[in-house]
């Protein structure tokens, strides 16, 4: 989540008389409170009338001709009145704004000050990629609004006004929203004598945050398998494994490396395998990215990878790292990979295009593996023209490999990845490059569980709006939201070693029944209205998919006996009701079943089908798929309003 100004909270005050100056607030609790003030006389501090303090940015500045300084605060809610304080009756200019989508603790990541000139100095590097920079100018002897002009390094000008009367004051501010980590500067030209400046830059909530852990590499000694030392990755993240190998005097090019370490699950993304040399088929390379979630407790552990070939070896490189603020529902985005394979080269390229333009505030990671004979390294990738991060960089013989990250901030003018320089005496590398999708937040209003017994699993994932229950489960069941519930969107009782699950969007009742007797029954994709499973008897399979409503008010799937197979799919308009089947039939209602739309009763062996459908058109606007708030292609739920 990024920070962002909230509207309509922006005030500038200038002031002359006295030693106090008020401000009338009303800020929403745990929003970030940003107090920019210069002074002719020294600033004394901030307070307010509410909970908690106020902290000023440790690199204020509080001497030459004016005091300029940056307080701020984690507002408690309950604040209405809030007090600069001076030394002395003087002007004074005052900037308050608040913001929100900020962490609610350690928000102040580092900040810098100047006491001359026109910069506002220059922080130390940023410890994570999303955050926003505030930064603030004072100039003394000024001549009337406009005083400042040119901010560098793309701040963008939130005041520019001053106080009058002895020494007139001015004060410029300005806003930058950062995705990457760095230091962080601006400038900007004022019309009076240059008293310097400040910046602050703070935390962002759930923002990606990305650390290198395990690496490894076999060198020149060929192997089967590669293991890493011992890290402890970030608790609750998603770790990533690039593995990269390059096969010893052989033709063949393995199979996956599956990962292994700390007993997690791994999950291969994408495979980038290239052949052997220029004019030599022997000591191909290939290079594999999996990725694994991590618990919220992890222990230290070392990463496996293998060639997956008895007998065969090859030279060995793996380099992790792990990433937080992401989304855990659908963590990548898109993958893409490329290879080649040339003449020896000190000065080889490489480049791995991704398929679609990456989205701003998502983060893209590349791992780069080369066959280099006697390694260098590889030069910093670029993706669109912008530099990426390093992770890992080894500069090894026969097979090295390097792992780059860069959150998307919409400078990049396209979606290739270029390395430069691959290192010295390459003949052939692979590259995978991955979208990391950015944390979305998940549940929504009550999104509840209800009572489990008997070992039961019970969860709800992504949105779950309004009540979005999972009800009683008994005797070793698992229960199952998933995507997005809305409003009822119920999985009722289960017994007896069932498993229910309601995936994708579960619109108003959209309910699953009760199952007995070791059924399963599940309601996926778009379940419009009532939508509804009904109850199912003797082990039978029961499902509504695709689009169920749009309108239609019942879309049901009665009771089936005695194994049958009953499935109303695509999209089943108004009624569309598959009706009782017995004696080992299946029934199915698919495509657009419109108005009635009705499947009878079947006996002994038989196979029922209604097909196809009239007035339900494809490019109905009701049912056409649109972009969500979680920012996949889904169906909207509210017919006929659209709910985004």
């Amino acid at each position: 989540m990024a920070i962002s100004p909230v509207a309509l909270t922006k005030q500038e005050v200038t002031d002359n008389n006295g030693t106090t100056t008020d401000l009338t607030v009303s800020p929403t609790t745990d929003n970030l409170l940003v107090l920019r003030a210069i002074s002719d006389s020294v600033i004394n501090g901030v307070t307010d009338n509410g909970t908690g303090s106020w902290s000023v940015v440790p690199a204020s500045y509080d001497g030459g001709a004016t005091d300029h300084r940056i307080f701020y605060k984690i507002a408690a809610g309950d604040e209405t009145t809030v007090t600069l304080e001076t030394g002395n009756d003087a002007p004074r200019c005052l900037h308050y704004q608040e913001y929100e989508g900020n962490a609610t603790s350690s928000v102040l990541i580092t900040s810098a000050s100047a006491a001359s000139g026109n910069s506002t100095g220059t922080t130390s590097a940023t410890t994570q990629p999303a955050a926003y920079a505030c930064a603030l100018r004072s100039e003394s002897g000024t001549g009337g609004s406009p005083n400042f002009s040119g901010w560098t390094n793309s701040f963008t000008e939130v005041a520019d006004f001053e106080a009058t009367g002895g020494t007139n004051v001015a004060l410029g501010a300005a806003d930058k929203e950062l995705f990457n980590i760095g230091t962080v500067e601006t400038s900007a030209t004022g019309d009076g004598s240059g008293e310097g400046g400040v910046m602050a830059v703070f935390a962002a909530a759930d923002t990606f945050l990305v650390t290198a852990r395990h690496s490894d590499n076999s060198g020149t000694t060929a192997v089967e398998s590669e293991t890493t030392p011992s890290d402890t990755p970030t608790g609750d993240s998603l770790l990533l494994v690039f593995h990269g190998a390059e096969y010893n005097n052989s033709e063949d090019q393995g199979a996956p490396p599956n990962p292994s370490g700390g007993g997690l699950t791994y999950t291969e993304i994408a495979t980038a395998i290239s052949s052997g040399r220029e004019g030599n088929s022997t000591f191909p390379t290939r290079g594999d990215m999996a990725r694994a979630t991590v618990g919220s407790s992890p222990s230290a552990f070392a990463v496996t990878a293998s060639v997956q070939a008895a007998g065969n070896d090859a030279y060995q490189a793996v380099v992790c790292a792990d990433v937080t603020g992401y989304d855990s529902v659908t963590p990548i985005a898109q993958s893409a990979t490329n290879t080649d394979n040339f003449a020896e080269s000190s000065s080889a390229s490489g480049t791995v295009t991704l398929g679609s333009a990456p989205t701003t505030g998502n983060m893209v990671v590349v791992g780069f593996a080369a066959g280099a004979d006697t390694g260098g390294g590889f030069a910093t990738p670029t993706i669109g023209g912008q530099s990426m991060f390093e992770l890992h960089n080894q500069n090894a013989s026969f097979c090295q490999a390097s792992l780059w990250y860069r959150v998307i901030d919409g400078t990049e003018s396209n979606a290739v990845i270029t390395c430069s320089d691959l290192g010295q005496a390459v003949g052939n590398y692979s590259a995978v490059a991955i979208e990391i999708n950015a944390d979305t937040g998940s549940t929504l209003v009550t999104g509840s569980l209800s009572e489990t017994q008997d070992n039961q699993t019970m969860s709800v994932t992504a949105w779950a709006e309004a009540t979005g229950t999972i009800s009683e489960t008994q005797d070793d069941q698992t229960a199952t939201i998933t995507g997005q519930a809305e409003i009822v969107g119920s999985v009722a009782e289960t017994q007896d070693d069932q498993t229910i699950a309601a995936t994708g969007f579960v619109g108003y009742e959209g309910t699953v029944d009760v199952t007995q007797d070791d059924q399963t029954s599940t309601a996926s994709g778009v379940i419009g209205l009532t939508g509804s499973l009904d109850q199912t008897s003797d082990d039978q399979t029961m499902s509504a998919t695709g689009t169920v409503g749009s309108g239609g008010t019942i879309g049901t799937i009665i009771e089936t006996q005695d194994d049958q197979t009953m499935t109303a799919s695509g999209g089943a308009s108004a009624t569309g009701t598959a009706a009782p089947a017995q004696e080992d039939q299946t029934m199915a209602a698919s495509g657009l079943a419109d108005a009635v739309g009705t499947t009878s009763v079947a006996q002994e062996g038989d196979v029922m089908v209604a097909v196809g459908g009239t007035g339900f058109p494809v490019d109905n606007p009701d049912i056409r798929p649109r972009r969500s708030k979680l920012g996949s292609r889904v169906f909207p739920v509210r017919w006929p309003a659209d709910k985004n």
